[in-house]
């Protein structure tokens, strides 16, 4: 979790120490301005991964108490508000640090590698393994992206020269 939040925090432009910094303050200015970094972050962080899951547009909101931070989502669609990220689907977790992983990790040092995934996406729906399928084909731009599956979603019949079947 703790390595997961620092990448979040990193794709998202944020300085952990300086978030820290601000956190000790008394000075109300330094407080407000450490707000709208959290809110400007939030905001670069959605508008990055806006449309990659297609079943509910979400929005990203970063907020604190003390030196406590959280990350909230909010689907559009549910009209439920801001919700933990913990609070949300398996499926959506999953999806939501996957498709960011793999955002971070490949700040140009993934470039022409081979990426090997064995079972991906095994807790989305029939919608969410149809976005890991869109995504998969975004990070295969640069890359070879070789997965296994059961899940028919994420077989593009489409695309039939893509698929190999293993038999042993």
């Amino acid at each position: 979790e703790d390595e997961t939040f620092l990448m979040i925090l990193k794709l998202a432009g944020l300085d952990l120490g300086q978030l820290i910094e601000q956190g000790k303050s008394k000075d109300e200015n330094v407080l407000h301005d450490r707000q709208l970094d959290l809110q400007d972050a939030a905001t670069t962080l959605t508008n990055n991964v806006a449309g990659r899951w297609g079943q509910n547009t979400y929005r990203v909101q970063f907020r604190t108490d003390g030196q406590t931070f959280f990350t909230d989502i909010e689907e559009e669609a549910k009209k439920i508000g801001m919700i933990p990220l913990e609070e949300h689907s398996k499926g959506f977790q999953w999806f939501f640090s996957f498709d960011l992983h793999f955002m971070h990790d490949s700040d140009g040092t993934f470039e022409g590698c081979v990426l090997l995934l064995d079972e991906p996406g095994l807790h989305l729906h029939p919608g969410g393994q149809e976005d890991l399928l869109k995504r998969l084909d975004a990070y295969s731009e640069k890359n070879t992206t070789i997965y296994s599956t059961h899940l028919p979603f994420l077989v593009d019949l489409r695309e039939p020269a893509r698929i190999k079947v293993i038999n042993h």
